[in-house]
């Protein structure tokens, strides 16, 4: 029969191993990631700040994205909605975009 203090220890080993099957992964992959690949990750859902240019160095508009900015698939551009005024905005060409 085990005792309070021995239910106890095992019971926080196994909770420990839990966390030590969560933690090791993230730790090797998270120190596997360059930094720009961590920076990429950081930023998920954050709100990012989109410049688009002319072909003359004009900026012909700016936003900032209420969450992530998109690739449009079979094109060179993106797509994001504006915090603004809360509308899908999709640009080519181009392009800056920053994280806030």
């Amino acid at each position: 029969m085990l005792t309070k203090v021995e239910k106890e220890a095992a019971r926080q080993a196994k909770h420990f191993g839990r966390i030590f099957l969560v933690a090791v992964p993230m730790i090797w992959f998270l120190a596997s990631c360059t930094s720009a690949e961590r920076s990429k990750i950081a930023a998920l859902g954050g709100s990012q700040h989109v410049v688009l240019y002319s072909n003359d160095g004009r900026v012909l508009g700016q936003w900032d994205s209420d969450g992530t900015v998109h690739n449009e698939e079979n094109s060179d551009g993106l797509y994001f909605t504006d915090k603004k005024t809360e509308k899908l905005v999709r640009i080519a060409g181009t392009f800056v975009v920053t994280q806030n």
